[in-house]
């Protein structure tokens, strides 16, 4: 009777063993991917204009990282090199997880590579362009379209405006630094040229890096400082050089700016307007680069007015069809003539407009070392024939990507404060 138990129960065992080794093995529910809802265009600014590099994409919830590849999207028009996720939203940095997916495009290289795609230039000035990327998701089957904008450090300002009396309204755009709560920091002023005229607030930083140069995480390291960009609605001059001063006026009022470091510096239309508002409000202005104006077309009692400024004037070799470098000439012997100490690094002289970065510092400090050892206020600098490209005109890009010449033009500090009176 035992020995048939046990044969039963063997036999019972086995029976449930197979049972459990037949069964079919559970499944896992799939997961399915976040659900899209929004993509954007990113755009950063070259030396030559604002330019497309990439796209963000947005969605409902988390990807992982590592789960989408470049080879997962097409872009028409586009080489996708990098696809990256975080949950901030920023571009720049890639997170384990994120909602946000950044596609990021092959860019040009060389200097004159990147002219600009968001901006058309039209009527002698630069407008946005209202552009609309198609996003292939390969590997999902599916399609959406970017629309609007991301401007990378261009969205790092805030806008402003003021209106005089009269109605006229001037906008503006304002870098506020980091960190800037209970110091005391200078205020850098940068005048745009002829082609970013207009009222969309906009232009005068995409159309060049010119102001953004003064943002970047270097230069704020070696001289932090406020940056305004004002855009006029067509020259430097009466009622624009007012709304500056008005300006400048409320932000030293409202964070504390260091009234006795207050610089001016700008390109062609905004060379000429660094110097009208030097004329103007000369106790303002603690040092001055004018750039790509070489025509001073002042008489006497103007360059007088601004005399103990310190200056330097830059200009292509070859701007304004050969006569730049002849105007530059004229104008050493005339500031010369009046009694002006001045240095001039012109004609075989010349600086290398082609140079960048810490090489363009280094192609300038001799010019920075013969105006201390002159005392001179002046210096005249031409950038040599051929080296400012992919237009003669274009020596701003070369100056403004410059640390020397900023060095030097923080290290000015005014006797007397700025007050407006």
């Amino acid at each position: 009777m035992k020995k048939l138990f046990a044969i039963l129960l063997c036999a019972m065992m086995l029976f449930s063993l197979t049972a459990i080794a037949e069964a079919p093995a559970p499944t896992a529910t799939p997961v399915p991917d976040p659900v899209f809802t929004d993509a954007k265009i990113l755009t950063k600014v070259l030396d030559e204009g604002q330019a497309v590099y990439g796209i963000r994409l947005e969605f409902a919830g988390e990807w992982d990282s590592g789960a989408l590849l470049p080879a997962d999207f097409g872009v028409n028009g586009y080489s996708i090199v990098q696809v990256y996720m975080n949950n901030s939203g920023k571009p720049g940095h890639a997170e384990l997880k994120g909602k946000y997916v950044f596609i990021i495009f092959d860019e040009p290289q060389g200097i004159g590579a990147g002219l600009t795609n968001t901006l058309q230039y039209f009527s002698g000035s630069n407008t946005l362009r209202d552009l609309t990327l198609n996003v292939q998701f390969t590997s999902r089957q599916m399609m959406f379209d970017a629309k609007g904008y991301i401007h990378v450090e261009i969205d790092d300002f805030i806008a402003g405006s003021v209106t005089n009396a009269d109605g006229y309204k001037t906008d503006y755009q304002l870098y506020i630094p980091e960190g800037w709560e209970g110091k005391s920091l200078p205020l850098f002023i940068w005048l745009h040229g002829g082609g970013e005229r207009g009222t969309n607030n906009f232009t005068q930083l995409s159309a060049n890096r010119s102001a953004l140069n003064y943002i970047t995480p270097a230069a704020q390291k070696r001289n932090p400082a406020f940056v305004l960009a004002p855009q006029g609605h067509s020259g430097w001059d009466g009622p624009a050089i007012d709304n500056i001063n008005t300006i400048v006026l409320e932000l030293i009022e409202k964070y504390n700016i260091d009234a006795a470091r207050i610089y001016v510096s700008g390109c062609s239309m905004g060379g000429g307007g660094s110097k009208s508002l030097m004329f103007a409000y000369p106790e303002m202005i603690a040092a001055s680069i004018v750039i790509a104006n070489a025509n001073l077309s002042e008489d006497e009692a103007r360059l007088a007015a601004y005399k103990d400024i310190p200056i330097i004037v830059i200009t292509g070799a070859a701007d304004g069809g050969g006569t730049a470098n002849e105007r530059m000439v004229q104008n050493y012997e005339l500031v010369t003539s009046l009694g002006y100490k001045a240095v001039a690094f012109l004609s075989e002289n010349g600086r290398n407009g082609y140079l960048r970065g810490e090489e363009a510092a280094m192609d300038l400090q001799p010019v920075i070392d013969a105006m201390a050892k002159e005392e001179a206020m002046w210096a005249f600098v031409t950038y040599l024939p051929g080296t400012v490209i992919p237009s003669a005109h274009w020596s701003w890009m070369a100056a403004t990507e410059n640390a020397a010449l900023q060095d030097w033009m923080f290290s000015k500090v005014k006797a007397v404060p700025y007050s407006g009176k």
